[in-house]
């Protein structure tokens, strides 16, 4: 990766308000559980600050010293109230010089769809043109230098924070991704602080949000009036495994989101109770109702097994009970 050579000049010592601290992202990483603070800012304890925090003036910017090395070093400054810091001065750096630098910096964290979405972002509203974001930042971070995709990338940034906490965790790609920015952002929170409660995957999370989502939309209530929803709360005031109240949870949300289809595969299985219970059989439909078929399977151990199996397939009470699924669909 190309990098910066600007033209250091000698340590000085200033105080932390002068410094500009809207370079800073390790915030946002700390956010994500990417960056931690501990060990350097116990080693600042002991030590206090050996190494000057990095300074620069943009062209075309005024104001104070844009700190563009250090954040770290100047959190824990401000955070023990000192009154001074040493700094070195780059003196007047481009814009793209600037941006090299945090590449350098920050690209081996930028692994994930959700950190390189954030990045961009951060970069974005830091004030780096388009142009320069797609030329220098999308291309060191891996991507095609395409507009479109940009604009993908900082749609993502929009999700709500512990969502995208969650897409870096899972390694979501862009696509999954995208797919939840189009869902309610309360519903997202919603369903993300229950990880605690509910084994929510990647998968799940798209499949709660949209049968939810059309729910919502359907009985015109938010987020909020759905998990007050008493057969909602029943779930989660219950006693149970982490893993039962998933299957039960997934299962209610299908039942409320598709309730002629819900109560069509009860009549279906009280049809398969009252018809094959007994039988050598196992008779089983398409769960979606979309494909008018019945499948019939049986296993056999012995040749003589055959004839019983042939015998009840051919029976009269067999015949009403498959005439009986099929006019369900």
């Amino acid at each position: 990766m190309e990098r910066p050579s600007p033209p250091f000049e000698k340590t000085v010592v200033i105080a932390p308000k002068r410094l500009d601290q809207a370079l800073d992202f390790s915030r946002v990483l700390e956010d994500l559980s990417v960056w931690d603070t501990s060990l350097l800012f116990q080693s600042l304890e002991e030590n206090s600050i050996l190494t000057p925090i990095l300074v620069a003036k943009i062209n075309h910017m005024e104001g104070d010293f844009l700190v563009i090395d250090g954040f770290k070093r100047l959190r824990w400054a401000l955070k023990k109230r000192l009154t001074e810091v040493p700094v070195l001065n780059t003196g007047t750096m481009t814009r793209r010089q600037v941006l090299l630098l945090l590449l350098s910096r920050y690209s081996g964290h930028l692994k994930t769809c959700a950190t390189k979405a954030l990045f961009l972002n951060h970069l974005s509203e830091a004030g780096f043109p388009k142009d320069l974001l797609m030329d220098l930042a999308m291309k060191g971070l891996g991507l095609q230098p395409f507009g479109g995709l940009l604009e993908k990338y900082l749609r993502v940034s929009t999700l709500p924070k512990e969502v995208l906490r969650f897409c870096h965790e899972k390694d979501l790609s862009l696509k999954r991704c995208l797919n939840l920015t189009h869902q309610p952002r309360r519903l997202l929170e919603k369903i993300i602080r229950l990880r605690n409660r509910v084994s929510i995957s990647a998968s799940l999370l798209l499949e709660l949000t949209d049968n939810i989502s059309d729910i919502l939309k359907r009985d015109e209530i938010t987020a909020e009036e759905f998990f007050e929803k008493e057969e909602i709360k029943q779930i989660f005031s219950r006693e149970m495994d982490i893993n039962q109240r998933t299957r039960l949870f997934r299962k209610t949300v299908k039942q409320m989101r598709y309730p002629l289809l819900t109560r069509l595969q009860g009549e279906l299985q009280d049809i398969q109770k009252d018809y094959f219970k007994n039988s050598p059989f196992m008779v089983r439909w398409d769960e979606t109702l979309e494909n008018k078929k019945v499948t019939i399977s049986a296993s056999v151990s012995d040749l003589s097994q055959l004839s019983d199996i042939v015998d009840a397939i051919s029976s009269a009470k067999t015949k009403e009970g498959i005439k009986k699924i099929l006019s369900r669909f």
